[in-house]
Order: C-alpha cells, then structure tokens, then sequence
C-alpha cells in the first residue's frame, strides 16, 4: 500500500510544478482552452496504443506530439480562427477515440478511466517517464520564460526584437502537449486541463508580477496535489477530481480573502476621509 501511494505522490508532485507556470502562459496568451484540445487529442493516443498493444503513455506522447504539429500548421495555414482550428481537433479527436476504444481487445482500460484517470495505478517507468518529460518543460520554461511573457503582451514587438515568435509558438504548444500526456495518467482527459488553468486563476489577485503570478500558481497546483490525494485515500473517492476540487477550494479562498481585504481597506479609507 505504501508503494503505491509513493508512486502516485510523485506523479502527482511530477505534474504539478509545471502546472503553475504553464498555466499562467496559457492565461495571458488568452489560449486556456488549448489544453482541452490537446486532452482529446491525447485520449485519442491512449485509443491508439490500447488499439495496437502499445505502451500507454508512450502512445500519448506520440500522437499528442502529432496533434501539436496540425494545431501548428492549421493555426500559421490561416485556413481558419484560432478557435475554430481548437474546436475542430477537440471533436474530431474525441469522436476518433471513442470508436478506436470501441475496437480495442475486451479489458483494455474504458473510456471512464482515459477521462478521469487512475493515478493508483501508475508505474514506476510512468514516475520516471513523468518526471523527465516535465522536467525538460520546466527547463524550457526557465529558459525561454522572458520570451514568451513579451510573446504574450506583444508579439510584434518579440519579432521587431528578432525572437522567433513561430518556433517558441510550436515549443509552447509541444509543451503543453506533452504536460497533457503526462497530466492524463494523473487526473485523466476532462480534468488536466482544469489543473493548467485553476491553480493559475487562484494565484491572480495575489500576484503583482509575472514571476509571483507563476510562483503561487505553483504553489497552489502543489498544495491541491498534496491534499488531494491524501483526501481521496482517506474518503476512498476518485485521486483527478478531487485534487481539481481543491484547486477550485483554494481559487474560491483567494477571492473571498480579496473581497474582504478590499472592504477593510475601503472602511479603513472612508473613515480616515470622515476624520
């Protein structure tokens, strides 16, 4: 039992201090429903090696890293709107997975698992697997992190600077592709997304710079990680959903604690005016 529970701490750890930061970009690129394209198009990896007899991870980093390149060239193809090119490969994937889980061989995982996740079950090859797949995202976050917050404000000023706005857009994508991949193993297709985006909205109204925005978003996708999977064990309900609860706790925590700090602050104001 210990094992296990080890295994599924470290994956989760794995995911989450890349969560924060990632998520943050996505947020001021306005891309937050990226990772949910992505997401359907790892599910339709995990399909394919289920399919062929494949490892299941393997197989979604592969065909996520496929996906990533169409979603590059259709959105520089200018064939149509960013969000149309998201909408496109999000059902187009959803609907090619559930007919390839429909022909994979009987006690192959089912769809339940794919979209919700079992992080009990992971390997020790899955935790190592994780841990340097987002370990290579985190370095290339630290390396490139400048670039791609003024990407972010203005990308014509990032080319008139000679940043190389296509090649960091792809990176950027692949990267959030392969933390998709790895989140699937964690809390599954529905619920990596949230874990991009949430973490990153309850740091918000506590952060004056990008860096701090990126810190408490880290620290939040941790912390949810940490309780959520001690409090699934202890209640015996589902690891993805419940560590996405508590990031929702902690994000509803946050602006409650800004709602409160802004009313003291504005007595404290009016008083001060009266006086």
């Amino acid at each position: 039992m210990v094992d296990f529970m080890i295994l599924a701490l470290l994956a989760a750890l794995g995911v989450a201090f890349v969560a924060g930061s990632l998520g943050c970009l996505m947020m001021w690129r306005r891309l937050s429903l990226l990772g949910d394209t992505l997401a359907h198009g790892s599910v339709l990896g995990l399909a394919v090696g289920f399919l062929i007899g494949a490892s299941p991870i393997v197989s979604l980093i592969g065909l996520t890293a496929v996906w990533v390149f169409l979603l590059w060239f259709l959105k520089r193809s200018r064939w149509a709107t960013t969000d149309s090119v998201l909408a496109f490969l999000t059902q187009s994937s959803l609907a090619l997975a559930i007919l390839l889980f429909a022909l994979a061989p009987v006690g192959n995982p089912n769809l339940m698992s794919a979209f919700i996740g079992n992080i009990l079950t992971v390997s020790r090859e899955d935790v190592i697997l994780i841990w340097i797949v987002n370990g290579i995202v985190l370095s290339l976050l630290l390396v490139f992190w400048k670039k791609w917050i003024l990407i972010a404000v203005n990308g014509d000023l990032a080319k008139a600077r000679g940043i190389n706005v296509s090649l960091l857009e792809f990176l950027f994508l692949l990267m959030t592709g392969l933390f998709i991949a790895c989140g699937i193993q964690v809390m599954g297709a529905l619920l990596a997304p949230a874990f991009l985006v949430i973490p990153a909205m309850a740091a918000r109204p506590f952060s004056k710079t990008p860096e701090k925005m990126a810190f408490f978003a880290t620290l939040v996708a941790v912390l949810s990680a940490v309780l959520g999977l001690w409090f699934s064990f202890e209640v015996d309900v589902p690891t993805g959903p419940t560590m996405v609860a508590v990031a929702l706790s902690f994000y509803v925590l946050s602006y409650v604690i800004t709602a409160v700090v802004k009313k003291i602050l504005r007595k404290k104001v009016l008083s001060f005016k009266k006086e």
